[in-house]
């Protein structure tokens, strides 16, 4: 990854809505955010992002693999969702009942 350019691992949807913001790296700010990128085997992954400008010149990025968390995320708020839903329906109750047919 050392000799490529930024455009070859990010999402290019995401980079076109989203550009990368040089001009607060080159104001000596740090970044940190999540992002897509594309993993070397080419599948596109989401990942939370710490990017730096060094001194020479350089940026030194720091990603961390982030998309088992979101697609746990997003199973948590469905559920969640679909729990409110529920609970939003002034039920008189919840009853469990098991596969055998057991309350």
């Amino acid at each position: 990854m050392l000799k490529l350019n930024v455009s070859a691992v990010l999402d290019p949807e995401e980079l076109n809505r989203d550009p990368v913001r040089f001009d607060l790296l080159m104001a000596g700010h740090s970044i940190l955010r999540e992002r897509r990128m594309r993993h070397r085997d080419g599948t596109i992954i989401c990942v939370e992002a710490n990017v730096k400008m060094l001194p020479d010149g350089n940026m030194l990025a720091i990603a961390r693999d982030i998309t088992e968390r979101k697609k746990s995320e997003a199973i948590l708020k469905e559920s969640e969702f679909r729990l409110r839903k529920v609970a939003n329906n002034d039920i008189l109750g919840v009853a469990w009942v098991s596969p055998d047919g057991r309350v």
